[in-house]
């Protein structure tokens, strides 16, 4: 069993005190730096410590992206990019969304690192340290319409194309930004926070933009990338769907965010009850008294802390358990996520007259 924990199970396939549970702790790690791990505030503080355009010209030039979106100063983590230094991220830094950097994707090398990665995010969410992947590189038209990365059944894993035209700095910098500037339950590409700040234009599978037709870019973005996207009636590159490696509960990275800032708050709501005691009635199960205080003290904290980020919770503590000759505790909580207006939909028409039907 190991030591006493509160250990949290994610699952699959189903839709009081105030804690520190921030929403994005972010990291960047790159094939291209090969420094140690660091903190760095903006593009500026990095050129100071030595992160510069000369000896890190890739490396630079992402920070430059992502210190423009984010439009502020926040701690970010650079990093060479190897599995060791993700681990090392999320467990001893508290990371939990990151963007991994190489110069290139082909089919293979995606697959390569989605099997990576996962096994370095189930390690860490095993260990109470969420953490999700925003993957960028660029890629070719070939990949990009030819490679279905859904089909990677990878839900920590989301994979950016498009790089900027001027710098060639892949726009997973500006995704990051993003998970940074708001909230995990705001969508990457939310109409109401506006067009990308850090873009004039994109690079594509080698091309720009606009060289390709409507039915190109929708290929691209059902094969599960995240892409840039222009929006009729609006002006500027906005982000499409932030689509992940999967098509289950976690396909979309909001989902995951809320989940992974669940857990936080979950393992620091149920902390002081381990190795705690809980009365056991006459016919061997749970008191309802201390079942009802410890279902409320986890309700109470997830709602006190993403009241406005989830549409509600549940917890429910079966009385039956064995404790006793367990001495384990279960409990299920399920998150019911905010809807999203990804598609809609409107029926336009002329009419004779205007009626209440």
């Amino acid at each position: 069993m190991g030591f006493p924990k509160v250990k949290v199970s994610v699952s699959d396939g189903n839709l009081l005190r105030s804690i520190n549970a921030p929403d994005a702790v972010p990291a960047l790690l790159t094939k291209e730096y090969t420094g140690s791990i660091m903190t760095v505030w903006s593009a500026s503080d990095a050129a100071i410590k030595g992160v510069t355009a000369a000896a890190f010209p890739k490396t630079a030039a992402l920070l430059e992206m992502f210190s423009k979106e984010l439009a502020g100063y926040k701690a970010l983590y650079l990093a060479p990019a190897t599995a060791e230094n993700l681990e090392k991220l999320a467990t001893g830094y508290n990371v939990n969304i990151a963007v991994w950097i190489e110069n290139s994707f082909t089919a293979k090398s995606l697959q390569t690192l989605s099997n990576t990665v996962k096994g370095v995010c189930q390690k860490t969410q095993a260990a109470g340290f969420p953490l999700r992947i925003l993957a960028g590189g660029q890629m070719s038209a070939d990949v990009l319409t030819e490679t279905n990365v859904k089909s990677f059944d990878n839900p920590y894993l989301g994979v950016v194309a498009g790089e900027d035209s001027e710098t060639g700095a892949s726009i997973a910098a500006a995704a990051l930004a993003r998970c940074c500037k708001y909230g995990a339950e705001v969508k990457i590409g939310s109409g109401k926070n506006g067009a990308l700040i850090c873009l004039t234009d994109v690079i594509l599978g080698g091309k720009a933009y606009p060289e390709y037709t409507g039915a190109q870019l929708e290929t691209m973005h059902d094969n599960g990338y995240i892409m840039p996207q222009h929006r009729s009636g609006a002006a500027g590159y906005y982000f499409g769907q932030d689509n992940m490696c999967s098509n289950g509960d976690f396909r979309i990275l909001a989902h995951g965010r809320i989940i992974d800032k669940a857990q936080v708050i979950i393992q620091q709501a149920y902390a002081p009850f381990i190795e705690d005691t809980i009365r056991v009635s006459d016919y061997g199960t749970l008191d309802e008294g201390d079942v009802s205080y410890l279902e409320n003290v986890l309700e109470c904290s997830i709602l006190a802390n993403m009241t406005s980020q989830i549409s509600g919770v549940q917890v429910v503590i079966d009385k039956q358990q064995d404790i006793i000759n367990t001495s384990t505790l279960e409990v299920s909580c399920r998150i019911q996520p905010l809807g999203y207006t990804t598609w809609i939909n409107v029926t336009l028409g002329l009419a004779t007259a205007l009626g209440n039907s």
